[in-house]
């Protein structure tokens, strides 16, 4: 595709066409020229086998993503230098967020992996009763960058330009107490029960204002939630909210809570 012109529709379609996208965390502007990292180096020039001239895009958490071409220098040094800035609206509106209780770790970086293709803006994970996943603070800080990693990857993968925010893991409890002023909703399976728990479907034609507001939507782990935080999500009056009368995987319940309110509120359509 050749441009008479540098016009921004033109490099806004262009930006679609280039497959290499990279998250850069600072201040991004035209005409600026960044080193490379290290990392990125290697994973630029050996995995990619990318080349000077080549161009790749570039988004650093705003509504803009950036067209840069690539410059080899002395000693394999990558310089990226930034072309164009174009402004790329694939954000939602909805202010939707998970607190999902820890689950096994490949199965968790799925559900992140997934939410984050599907808007998802944060996710906290949440030790509850029946967790059976133990860290400790080491192991904490471990997982928090791998997860994180794995929320930036589905960001250069699915186009986005914002990277969602993957929280320090908490217990249920310090969740409640910070988060009082946020809609909270709960996920809990019919089973025998059918009249305690709201379907989505109801839910979302009752409350038209979501889409105006952060929701938070609580995932249990795989024992459920105990009985205790039941009654604690009652007092508080946090509705309790049905995916159907099968019981789902929290990893399944993840997509599936994503879908259908971005469907609805978001930009899924």
């Amino acid at each position: 595709m050749i441009y008479s012109q540098d016009t921004t529709s033109d490099f806004a379609n262009y930006s679609k066409m280039i497959k290499h996208r990279f998250f850069i965390d600072g201040e991004l502007s035209v005409d600026q020229q960044i080193e490379a990292s290290e990392e990125l180096t290697h994973y630029m020039s050996n995995v990619l086998r990318l080349r000077c001239g080549s161009y790749v895009v570039v988004f650093n958490n705003t509504d803009n993503e950036f067209i840069c071409k690539l410059r080899i220098e002395e000693k394999q040094r990558i310089i990226i230098d930034i072309v164009k800035s174009v402004e790329a609206k694939r954000e939602s509106s909805l202010q939707l967020y998970l607190a999902m209780s820890l689950i096994r770790s490949d199965r968790f970086d799925f559900a992140i992996q997934k939410a984050t293709e599907l808007g998802i803006q944060g996710i906290c994970p949440i030790i509850s009763k029946f967790t059976q996943i133990k860290m400790n603070l080491e192991q904490q800080e471990k997982r928090l960058k791998h997860w994180q990693g794995v929320a930036t990857s589905a960001c250069e993968q699915s186009g986005r330009t914002k990277v969602p925010v993957i929280a320090p893991p908490c217990s249920l409890t310090q969740l409640l107490v910070s988060e009082k002023d946020s809609q909270l909703l709960f996920l809990h399976p019919n089973e025998d029960d059918t009249s305690s728990a709201e379907s989505i479907t109801s839910l979302l034609q009752n409350n038209a204002a979501f889409n105006q507001q952060k929701i938070i939507c609580l995932i249990g782990p795989e024992g459920g939630w105990q009985e205790e935080e039941i009654e604690l999500f009652e007092q508080r009056k946090i509705p309790k909210l049905s995916l159907g009368n099968r019981v789902l995987r929290s990893e399944t319940a993840a997509i599936v809570v994503t879908s259908l309110m971005q469907l609805n509120y978001g930009d899924l359509n």
